[in-house]
């Protein structure tokens, strides 16, 4: 590259990008949503059937209001000195121990329901209802593309007059226009094999012909 070359070819990304996993094993009951639709975060996604989920939280909080008046009646033996000390502690431990059941089992059946993190829109779905599914199996992919960055890699020997806040014009091959924007991160590492420096960019109005995955040409003008 030319002392006098200060341009690199850039990606658009998504400033939040994930996939979404069932955390347990399960029929899939409802993925309604499909590639391209937008989300709101803490929107319902994908629902699983947890019928033993259900029952067992119910088995649970039965046995918690059991221990709850086993307690009851330790405390009032106490009271009138016809029961012992350990027979109440017992008691005390036991309904901890129901409590601790029923907020597992109620953690348990929340992750049957999949909910968005973020707003933002779906990218690919990879499951389909009434399909069974694996703790860990991908539902969905999403990311939020009202926030868009641009990655960069450039020689490491930018490094003494590159900086955050330093502006650059960005290319962009699939639109024809060009963007305005700046460094908002530099990366923290020297790759030794390439002598190169991950960078990452903002750009600075959004435009809704930008989407993740163009790329282009990124120009910075001399220092």
């Amino acid at each position: 590259m030319a002392a006098d070359n200060r341009s690199v070819r850039a990606l658009v990304t998504a400033k939040q990008h994930t996939l979404l996993s069932s955390q347990i094993a399960g029929k899939l009951l409802r993925l309604e949503v499909r590639g391209g639709e937008t989300i709101r975060k803490g929107q319902s996604l994908a629902t699983l059937d947890c019928a033993v989920q259900r029952a067992q939280l119910a088995e649970s909080r039965a046995e918690m209001v059991a221990a709850d008046k086993a307690l009851s009646v330790n405390r009032q033996l106490a009271g009138l000195q016809s029961g012992s000390a350990l027979d109440t502690a017992s008691a005390e431990a036991n309904l901890g121990k129901a409590k601790a059941r029923v907020e597992m089992a109620e953690a348990t059946l929340a992750m049957c329901d999949v909910r968005a993190p973020f707003d933002g829109r779906v990218v690919e779905r990879r499951a389909e209802p009434f399909q069974n599914v694996a703790a860990g199996q991908v539902l969905l992919e999403i990311q939020d593309d009202s926030q868009l960055e641009v990655d960069m890699i450039v020689p490491s020997g930018w490094i003494a007059w590159l900086k955050v806040g330093s502006v650059f014009t960005l290319a962009v091959d699939e639109t024809g226009r060009t963007y305005p924007g700046r460094i908002s991160r530099l990366g923290v590492r020297i790759d030794p094999a390439s002598q190169s420096l991950r960078i990452t960019g903002e750009l600075s109005k959004t435009s809704p012909d930008l989407l993740p995955g163009m790329s282009g040409e990124a120009q910075f003008g001399k220092p």
